[in-house]
């Protein structure tokens, strides 16, 4: 999303969970084993493993909008173009939307804003719920190969939203409700 300002790679999944094979020890994985279970969570690590600098991996944010990404303060998430969410166990490869959400709150999201959100191009305000289109590598003949992976934003916005509800202190039963609800969809 180039809006202006200087443009970065920003990586879906962060570098330091899969920069090498001693990361699998890290708490971040082991949190994602007792919710996922041993046999997603090792398939998930090997492939960012192997590919953790790759293009399903990456997406180029404007650097204020990297910040709030980074900061688990904006999440993309995707849905298929039927509107349905898109799974991080699932291997969906179309076009999907990335939907805006401000997890935190914004006090002005009319501030943060973007050139790809709406025909005929302009500058808009990145609302909660506006949206990014993402083509599949289908709708772009004789383009690299640079979809980001689905998967990935589900992965990164769940991962936001479980931190958030675990900030507030609900308890262990409230925990273990909202995460069998998130894993049924």
């Amino acid at each position: 999303m180039q809006d202006g300002w200087a443009i970065e790679v920003a990586h879906i999944i962060p570098y330091a969970l899969a920069k090498n094979p001693q990361c699998r020890q890290l708490h971040f994985w082991r949190m994602m084993e007792i919710l996922f279970g041993a046999t997603f969570t090792d398939r998930m690590f090997t492939t960012l493993l192997s590919d953790i600098n790759g293009m399903d991996n990456l997406v180029c944010l404007d650097i204020s909008i990297h910040w709030l990404f980074d900061h688990g303060r904006l999440t993309l998430t995707p849905f298929t173009l039927d509107k349905q969410l898109i799974s991080l166990f699932g291997t969906y490869t179309g076009s999907y939307w990335l939907t805006i959400h401000y997890p935190k709150g914004m006090s002005n999201p009319e501030l943060v804003t973007s050139s790809k959100i709406w025909e005929p191009a302009g500058v808009c305000p990145l609302v909660e719920t506006s949206q990014v289109y993402i083509h599949s590598y289908a709708d772009l003949p004789n383009q690299f190969l640079t979809a980001p992976n689905a998967a990935y934003f589900a992965l990164r916005a769940y991962l936001v939203r479980l931190r958030e509800r675990c900030s507030r202190r609900s308890t262990l039963e409230h925990y273990r409700r909202w995460i069998q609800q998130n894993n049924r969809q």
